[in-house]
């Protein structure tokens, strides 16, 4: 069986350094019927190369300012295969602009993959040329071809593709007549026709770039006051914790219930050390469009004179010991009605690197902070509830989740296992020893 992973128009991977502006590439289908738009660099200028890199255009062009050539990041590879067979490319690309085309253009893909621990640091693997001109009308193309090298991807490792405008049957293009582009788009669902992928003769899998948490109102842990986070709805209506707000307060912690038990969640247990950095998940972009945990909830408060907003904060869970890792803090005034909200890329969170073992949690605790002085009354977080959790996306213009779906996203090379797999040695009392003498 062949492996297929979709070009995407949102950014979850933790970071390699590179200087390009990433999208990802995962197994995922796209749930967008609009796709993004790149293009080649050609508006104004006279490109004379055998090749022009496609950069990003619209609505995917960092905050930090300019274009940046576009590229493809994806999931880190979960097991060694070595790839031999055929590459298929699906992609969507248009000829645009004014003035007059003196050779007929296509789309060339470049192929690397990313070290594993090793910064920065990336394997060139193959070039891949299409020879189906482009035309002036947006279609559909797809091509294989051969792997002229194969080449062995290791646990770890991520494929990174960059797509190329070229002459048809390659060599140096002719200066153009006027302002000429080509047009690449990328990220729509399968029902169109940008549903650009990439895929692989051989069958293998993929590590998660990122991993989706519902906020349920389940506590089958019993640890702390944490109510779970899983990866499944409720299937229930939803319910809400409410917090009293009241003069002179600077911070509170959400409950439950007014005056009750403080609101917070716990995920659950990690399955092989990971590093909590923040900066090591922004590198690859050079802006603030990632966030190592993104959160998307519906709140309101009571009257437009609570003046509160929210700020959520992020510990490490070791054995009891809550070691906090990150805190974001909103700037904005929430809605006396159930509005979404989430976290702004814009707003630079406040984060403390922090190594996490295996068998560590996350736990995420939501709070009130005032907007100006905090006024008498309350704020409501809904959570636990059925529905949609739409696209999550960042960066890009995002698909809201249904009221009362309140969801965490936590981004990063980290893994999460079950509870019923056994516990790592260091947390037992003897573990990894003879009668707790060493080995």
């Amino acid at each position: 069986m062949a492996t297929r992973i979709y070009e995407r128009r949102q950014t979850t991977a933790d970071g390699n350094g590179n200087d390009f502006f990433v999208q990802d590439m995962t197994r995922e289908v796209p749930v967008d019927s609009v796709p993004l738009t790149a293009q080649s660099n050609l508006a104004g200028t006279v490109v004379t190369t055998d090749e022009e890199q496609i950069f990003g255009f619209s609505r995917i062009t960092p905050s930090s300012g300019g274009k940046k050539a576009i590229g493809f990041w994806s999931e880190r590879v979960a097991e060694q295969v070595t790839i031999s067979g055929d590459i298929t490319f699906k992609y969507y690309a248009q000829l645009a602009g004014s003035g007059e085309w003196l050779e007929s253009k296509t789309i060339r893909f470049k192929l690397w993959k990313a070290r594993r621990g090793e910064r920065g640091i990336e394997d060139f693997l193959g070039t891949f040329d299409s020879s189906i001109p482009i035309t002036t009308t947006g279609t559909a193309y797809t091509f294989s071809a051969p792997v002229v090298t194969p080449f062995i991807l290791y646990p770890g490792e991520r494929v990174i593709m960059r797509p190329y405008m070229i002459k048809v049957g390659g060599g140096p293009q002719l200066a153009e007549v006027g302002t000429k582009t080509v047009n690449f788009m990328f990220g729509g669902s399968a029902a169109t026709t940008a549903d650009a992928y990439i895929e692989f003769t051989e069958t293998f899998t993929f590590f998660d770039n990122y991993h989706i948490f519902y906020l349920r109102r389940t506590s089958s842990l019993g640890i702390l006051n944490a109510f779970d986070m899983t990866t499944a709805q409720s299937g229930l209506a939803l319910t809400t914790g409410v917090v009293t707000a009241a003069s002179g307060v600077t911070e509170r912690q959400w409950t439950r219930t007014a005056g009750g038990t403080p609101l917070e969640w716990i995920s659950p247990r990690c399955k092989r050390p990971w590093m909590f950095t923040g900066a090591e998940q922004l590198g690859m972009v050079r802006d603030s469009s990632l966030a190592p945990i993104a959160i998307f909830f519906y709140a309101f408060e009571s009257a437009t004179g609570v003046n509160v907003t929210y700020r959520f904060k992020a510990y490490r869970w070791r054995n009891g010991v809550l070691t906090q890792c990150w805190q974001y803090t909103h700037t904005a005034e929430i809605g006396t009605t159930a509005a979404v909200y989430r976290i702004v890329p814009t707003i630079v969170p406040v984060v403390t690197p922090l190594e996490f073992r295996e068998d560590d949690r996350v736990l995420i605790r939501p709070h009130i902070t005032p907007i100006g002085a905090m006024g008498s009354g309350s704020a409501t977080f809904n959570y636990d509830g059925v529905g949609s959790r739409g696209n999550l996306y960042l960066h890009a213009a995002a698909t809201n989740p249904a009221n009362g779906v309140a969801v965490a996203v936590i981004r990063g090379a980290l893994e999460f296992k079950s509870e019923a797999d056994p516990a790592a040695d260091w947390t037992i009392p003897g573990g990894g020893t003879m009668m707790g003498v060493d080995n």
